[in-house]
């Protein structure tokens, strides 16, 4: 839009401090600006991440951090070892082209505008909330008028809204809405329409943002509203837009988070059950050889909470149980009767036995209902994972079973633009460690540590792998057995394994080439690296 000759208004808050992005709204800003990184957040469900932008402000690039980190920080090694690259086919660890590539500044996607312009017809920042949502629009023709409105909290008040939208901006561009990711619902609806690109921010962005002009900490969702409208127009070209995955990646990923949620909970069913047995019934973990999260475990538990209980029944009638239960091996059936009936009680109080064993019961029965979901989510991940195209890329992993391979599938997705290089993909999953340096702290004395903002489900995925690897891959154990050798903690080594992992993968999923162990020991062995010492 072509800047007005005489300007009517003064520059609102956001141009003056921040120097807006649209330097023909601008014209007294006109100079190039730093990119930074992208807001994510630990609420981002997995398939939905928004991937981040190299942090220049906080950070170097991954294939840096060998020059600008001591010895002994987290991730360098004196022999580079922890940035070792694939030579022949994995171009990201080529010698040289890869590692050369990594020292250009990452491009953000949004940089395309400037070659192919967008269209946009206005500028929306949504304040969700749950009585009545706030929306702020300001028309690309006319920025300096923000319109307010209210939307109600009922069921067809937003298709209300979306089609006034499509009306009056459906011939005339797109329309960029600012919103909080956490707002997942909104986010699936506005997704249907090409009419909006969604720009979802962590909230904890449109806090600190907040807090520039408002340092008082006062707060209202009309205000908020009027701030992400204002964040989309102003500095648009340092957010990026959200692009969905494809249908089986997004449904593959949301099981693999549902599944995850449902082993989260029957883990903490059977810790449960474990204290309370050991207050009055600590003969039934010996039993059960301390597995109770089996259904042999939820079913006898069902059925007999206590010792009493259970030394009642008959040996033929316990014998039927576990035959049942697939446990048929006779010595093992011979241990268990002993136990039953050698057994004495830990208390008489029923003051103790009664109110734990009916908890037991309870929490038994609990268990007892979700074992088989979470076998209905593993065959569903396994139809859904063994027809996906890009299952090759990640089913013969060393430590990457049934479980983890789909969450790594997704954890990439298909969109190959969607990561830049690989250091946008460590910075996002949190496995990519924070630098921080200021004053004399600088090079390699700055500050490096982990990082804490990440979504929390992607930096598990890749962390979990990690240290699966380390039993199953060569130079896996031998990287994580040379840092815990620098005095690094078991979570820091693996932390480091899984930071050279994702930089291998990321050249396999770009060029859609299969992990191949003998190439990257050839590529060792061409370094000289230790590793290739170790593995031989």
């Amino acid at each position: 839009m072509p800047s007005p000759p005489n300007r009517a208004r003064p520059y609102s808050r956001s141009e003056v401090i921040h120097r807006a992005g649209d330097e023909s709204l601008f014209p007294a800003f006109e100079r190039e600006r730093p990119r930074i990184v992208n807001n994510f957040a630990a609420s981002a469900p997995s398939g939905y991440e928004f991937s981040s932008i190299s942090e220049k402000m906080n950070c170097t690039r991954p294939s840096n951090l060998a020059a600008v980190l001591g010895s002994g920080n987290e991730y360098s090694d004196e022999d580079e070892s922890s940035l070792e690259t694939i030579t022949s086919g994995y171009k990201e660890f080529a010698s040289g082209s890869g590692r050369a590539k990594d020292h250009y500044p990452s491009l953000n996607m949004n940089e395309s505008v400037s070659e192919q312009p967008l269209k946009v017809a206005a500028f929306v920042g949504i304040d969700w909330a749950d009585q009545k949502h706030d929306v702020v629009l300001r028309s690309a023709g006319d920025p300096a008028k923000a319109e307010h409105q209210v939307i109600k909290s009922e069921i067809n008040a937003l298709n209300d809204w979306i089609a006034q939208m499509q009306e009056r901006f459906g011939a005339k561009g797109k329309v960029l809405v600012c919103l909080e990711q956490s707002r997942g619902a909104l986010i699936y609806q506005l997704m249907a329409y090409e009419l909006f690109e969604l720009y979802p921010i962590n909230p904890s962005q449109l806090a600190y943002y907040r807090k520039t002009f408002f340092s008082s900490g006062a707060k209202d969702d009309r205000p908020d509203a009027d701030l992400l409208s204002e964040l989309v127009m102003c500095h648009r070209d340092r957010l990026k837009a959200w692009k969905p995955d494809d249908q089986l990646t997004r449904e593959l990923a949301s099981l693999n988070e549902g599944r995850r949620s449902a082993v989260d909970r029957r883990t903490e069913l059977a810790n449960e059950i474990k204290s309370q047995l050991k207050v009055y019934f600590p003969v039934a973990l010996q039993i059960l050889d301390h597995d109770i999260t089996t259904v042999l475990a939820a079913d006898l538990l069902v059925q007999w909470q206590t010792l009493a209980e259970l030394q009642k029944v008959s040996p033929s009638k316990l014998r039927k149980f576990f035959y049942g239960h697939n446990s048929r091996q006779e010595k093992k059936i011979l241990q268990r009767l002993a136990l039953i009936k050698e057994a004495t009680p830990l208390t008489m109080d029923v003051a103790i036995i009664r109110p734990n064993a009916l908890r037991v019961k309870l929490l038994a029965q609990q268990l007892k209902s979700l074992l088989p979901f979470i076998a209905e989510y593993e065959r569903r991940i396994a139809e859904l994972f063994g027809s996906h195209p890009d299952r090759f890329l990640f089913d013969n992993l060393p430590g990457a079973g049934p479980a983890l391979a789909p969450r790594l599938l997704t954890a990439f997705g298909t969109d190959r633009d969607r990561f830049e290089v690989a250091g946008d993909l460590l910075n996002l999953s949190g496995i990519g460690p924070v630098r921080i340096a200021s004053g004399k702290k600088t090079g390699k004395k700055a500050s490096v540590h982990c990082r804490r903002a990440c979504p929390k489900f992607l930096r598990q995925s890749f962390h979990e792998f990690g240290e699966c690897s380390i039993r199953y891959c060569p130079w896996a154990q031998a990287c994580y057995q040379a840092q815990r050798g620098r005095g690094k903690g078991h979570h820091a080594a693996v932390r480091a394994v899984t930071f050279k992992w994702i930089r291998i993968l990321f050249a396999c999923w770009k060029q859609r080439t299969p992990y191949d162990p003998q190439r990257y020991f050839q590529a060792l062995q061409t370094r000289g690296s230790d590793y290739a010492q170790t593995t031989a």
